[in-house]
């Protein structure tokens, strides 16, 4: 099954390592679980992803 989920736990090279899922009525997989990402280290990858833009 392709995954294009880079924050679900269970994506593994654009793929979803579970066998079967099931998907809500928007589509989004029930089985889907985040990374937790801390506040700090996302803050600071936005300013530098944001750095030579001007907005």
């Amino acid at each position: 099954m392709i995954c294009e989920n880079v924050f679900c736990i269970y994506n593994k090279d654009e793929g979803c390592i579970v066998e079967e899922i099931e998907l809500d009525i928007q589509g989004k997989c029930t089985s889907c679980e985040y990374v937790d990402v801390d506040d700090e280290y996302l803050k600071r990858k936005k300013k530098e992803a944001l750095e030579g833009y001007e907005y």
